[in-house]
């Protein structure tokens, strides 16, 4: 027998360290917020870097000098001006964009495509959607590391789902570790062709070194290769788009997923994993249905608290 295809680790986390984990990846999604609040920027200069310490010091997550090196770089920002919403701006809002933190534009080559699908179905799942106050796409690196914050706190709750690590897990592989790496390239070169200071370049090197950290400690994927097979779909594809019926496990009315979707699904039923969850209709999934609202890191400060 292969022990190496279970779906276990020999040793769970404890409480403690799962909680260390949760803090860890909420207080790396504030700190890709927009800094458009005094109150944010001063805590982003003041706070964030004593919180990655001290998480650092219960999970050891970081290189050498790398939270010193960010200290110094948002210690140099003066407070009191909006130097930090300036170098946000020209790396990920002013038009053209050097910089993307929507996962998809990796994954797929465009927005809102199979990989932004793949993840709001999982948000669905578990009965979470954006709430109204965050105006950007399912796949923000924010949102992302909110829900695998969210995810990693459920075990220690009463009756809680019993594969949420293992969801986190798929989640980190599928998701976030395949472009973590192309966003630190992508902020380190606009840094330098822009005479910016290296604040984002090294946050994004943080998460993905936090990412390496905790995935370790989480399940191993369900079956060898879903990961590698899901990750090959979400390339863009040069096939005409071909539409089969399925019935949305919403509403539970026929619609029409297009070939991508569809091969999706088939090779997560022929892997034996439970696909009806990627079966939603466009009307469902524009729709609250009800969900408990996913809020976003709050912009008070881009720490833990």
């Amino acid at each position: 027998m292969n022990h190496m295809t279970m779906a276990t680790r020999l040793e769970s986390p404890t409480p403690e360290i799962l909680q260390a984990m949760a803090e860890l990846c909420l207080c790396l999604g504030n700190a890709f917020l927009p800094p458009r609040d005094a109150d944010f920027r001063l805590g982003m200069i003041d706070a964030l870097c004593d919180d990655l310490r001290e998480l650092d010091g219960i999970l050891a997550f970081a290189g050498p000098g790398q939270i010193e090196h960010l200290s110094e770089r948002l210690r140099s920002l003066p407070p009191e001006q909006e130097d930090l919403l300036r170098i946000y701006s020209r790396l990920f809002l002013s038009p053209p964009t050097p910089a993307t933190l929507n996962a998809g534009v990796f994954l797929d080559g465009n927005i809102m495509g199979q990989a932004a699908l793949g993840m709001e179905s999982l948000y669905q799942k578990y009965q979470l959607a954006k709430d109204s106050g965050f105006r950007d796409l399912p796949d923000h690196l924010s949102l992302q590391l909110q829900f695998i914050a969210y995810l990693l706190a459920l075990p220690v709750e009463k009756d809680a789902p019993g594969d949420a690590l293992l969801d986190a897990s798929e989640f980190i592989s599928a998701y976030m570790t395949p472009w973590l790496p192309a966003l630190a390239e992508q902020c380190a070169r606009a840094e330098h062709d822009h005479h910016l200071p290296d604040i984002y370049s090294r946050l994004a090197e943080l998460v993905h070194r936090a990412l390496d950290r905790i995935r370790p400690d989480l399940p191993l994927p369900r079956a060898a290769g879903v990961v590698q097979a899901g990750a090959d779909l979400h390339r863009p594809t040069m096939e005409p788009p071909q539409g089969e019926p399925v019935a949305c496990c919403r509403c539970g009315k026929p619609f029409l997923v297009d070939n991508e979707l569809s091969n999706l699904i088939s090779r997560l039923t022929s892997q034996g994993l439970d696909a009806s969850h990627l079966s939603v209709c466009a009307q469902c999934r524009t729709g609250s249905l009800g969900l408990h609202p996913m809020t976003p890191p709050q912009a008070k400060k881009p720490g833990r608290g």
